[in-house]
């Protein structure tokens, strides 16, 4: 992302990113990569002291899935990134909410919410 790419926060971005279409549950989930800004500095957020967690929750609002920087699922490699590790995706078939916070020195914001599209698995 650009600085001129900058938007206020929280993005808007739905998973998979094109060209994949879906998810498909049974499969192996792909490392995500995400990269941040200081909105205000355009410099790569530090992510030293922070904690990374991602939900998804069904249409009823329960939650599917967890990630968080304290459990491993999701690791800071450098500043302004982090991946969401890869996993055996065996989350249920559907559109499933999502967002993204970091939290840094007590303060939060989300940074990305969005769907999750997960396709049903064929071969079982």
């Amino acid at each position: 992302m650009q600085s001129s790419d900058i938007q206020s926060y929280p993005i808007e971005l739905n998973l998979p990113l094109p060209p994949v279409k879906q998810y498909i549950a049974g499969d192996t989930f792909p490392d995500l990569k995400f990269k941040v800004k200081d909105k205000t500095t355009l410099e790569p957020l530090p992510l030293d002291n922070a904690i990374i967690r991602m939900d998804w929750r069904n249409k009823d609002g329960v939650l599917v899935r967890q990630f968080t920087s304290l459990n491993g699922s999701i690791e800071i490699i450098q500043p302004g990134e982090f991946i969401v590790k890869k996993f055996r995706n065996n989350t249920q078939p559907g559109n499933h909410d999502y967002d993204l916070q970091i939290e840094i020195e007590g303060d939060n914001l989300t940074y990305f919410k969005g769907k999750v599209r997960i396709g049903d698995q064929i071969t079982k």
